[in-house]
């Protein structure tokens, strides 16, 4: 029987894999909207597909975070606190 943390690392893998084709697809799209080649159609559905990789990407973020808390929580037996970074 297959360890579930040996499961779930082998999951959050799979995720990071897919959030870095997601973040070359979106960087993808930048550079086709940036360009003057595509017809406004174009340009909308372009846009539309790169803000639904960009929410999906950051709910990977998201979850990239959590684990690296609970990893960090696991290891070093502390209290997590959120780190306050403004965005200026």
């Amino acid at each position: 029987m297959e360890d579930k943390k040996v499961k779930d690392s082998s999951k959050d893998l799979d995720k990071i894999k897919n959030f870095e084709k997601k973040m070359i697809r979106l960087e993808d799209i930048v550079s086709k909207l940036e360009g003057t080649d595509s017809t406004l159609e174009d340009s909308v559905l372009l846009f539309k597909e790169g803000m639904v990789l960009a929410n999906e990407c950051r709910g990977t973020l998201d979850n990239i975070e959590s684990i690296i808390s609970v990893a960090t929580i696991e290891s070093t037996n502390i209290k997590r606190e959120k780190l306050d970074i403004d965005d200026e």
